[in-house]
């Protein structure tokens, strides 16, 4: 599995380069790790591009994973519906 690590100053500004990097992870076939431990904050383009990422795996039928989550991301992922909250049912 590969690992993109999202820098700290990742913003709207730095999204297209996050998305390429991401993109050319997944070409490489063993599906991608997303590491957010560098940050305490997200903008909804980064939820925006997770959200992104976890259809494009699906699509090429591989793994994703999100690491590195303060409980700061973690809240706002689950606002946004990127994440579940454990124990929560696939549906």
């Amino acid at each position: 599995m590969e690992t993109y690590v999202c820098p700290e100053t990742m913003s709207v500004r730095h999204i297209k380069v996050m998305k390429e990097e991401i993109l050319s992870l997944f070409d490489k076939g063993s599906g991608v790790t997303i590491d957010l431990s560098a940050l305490s904050r997200i903008d909804l383009a980064v939820a925006q591009t997770v959200i992104a990422a976890q259809k494009e795996a699906k699509k090429r039928s591989q793994a994703i994973r999100l690491s590195g989550l303060g409980a700061e991301v973690k809240k706002q992922l689950f606002l946004c519906g990127v994440i579940k909250p454990a124990g929560a049912q696939e549906q």
